[in-house]
């Protein structure tokens, strides 16, 4: 157990060290008071925003939970600059399980992200049963950016623009809150989109534990397809 809580204290102590990395875990709390205060300023300016809190508010969220996937994978990309990955094969801890525990713990953050401002945004009242599961789908999409990121870019400047074009295939399944049509689910290649088809179900008070439990799955899936192929790439390094 120790020598997990020296890997963790480690991962802090790199990220309080780099103001980049720093800047990106204070980010959310950023959000959050963009989301909780400036919603509703903006919105006696231009009212036709109260009718658009509830997608606005899963966007955010979502964005407030992929940071912490950003922040590690920064941490990997460092490490490769490094070449430390090799020298982790010789620890007393295993390559994957060195990826397990820092997924973990950056998921764990992303969760309580996503499920403060859902709880807490100052616009919208979301149940704390949705709130939960609408979270954790969202910590489920950041170990897939993560990793990705990490294993296919070669350095930071790299991972940028990596994360760029991420950013839209990660949002593009917004447009599931304004399709009606069984074709929305032909987005469900996208992880994301399982978060949106979720929060818009419970939303218009359709039956939504079937795309939350769908979801859970197809996510399960995409984690652990991402994670060996990353892992067997990672290993060559």
């Amino acid at each position: 157990m120790k020598k997990y809580i020296t890997i963790i204290k480690g991962d802090l102590q790199n990220i309080h060290r780099d103001p980049t990395l720093l800047l990106l875990l204070w980010v959310p709390l950023l959000v959050w008071a963009m989301c909780f205060f400036g919603l509703q300023v903006l919105s006696s300016f231009y009212p036709i925003i109260r009718g658009f809190y509830y997608p606005i508010i899963i966007f955010f969220a979502l964005l407030v939970g992929i940071f912490p996937g950003i922040t590690l994978s920064f941490i990997l990309l460092d490490e490769k600059d490094a070449q430390l990955l090799p020298v982790i094969k010789v620890t007393p801890v295993s390559l994957s399980g060195f990826l397990i525990l820092r997924l973990l713990f950056m998921a764990s953050l992303s969760f309580s992200f996503c499920l403060l401002l859902l709880m807490f945004n100052g616009v919208i009242h979301i149940s704390m049963f949705q709130a939960v599961v609408i979270a954790f789908l969202s910590a489920l999409n950041m170990p897939i950016l993560a990793l990705i990121t990490s294993t296919v870019a070669k350095n930071k400047v790299e991972g940028m623009t990596y994360l760029k074009v991420a950013n839209v295939v990660v949002f593009l399944p917004t447009v599931a809150f304004f399709i009606t049509s069984p074709w929305e689910y032909v987005l469900g290649i996208f992880p994301t989109f399982w978060v949106f088809q979720t929060a818009d179900h419970w939303q218009t008070n359709a039956v939504c534990v079937r795309d939350a439990g769908i979801g859970i799955l197809v996510l399960a899936g995409f984690n652990f397809l991402v994670f060996r192929y990353c892992l067997r790439k990672l290993a060559l390094l």
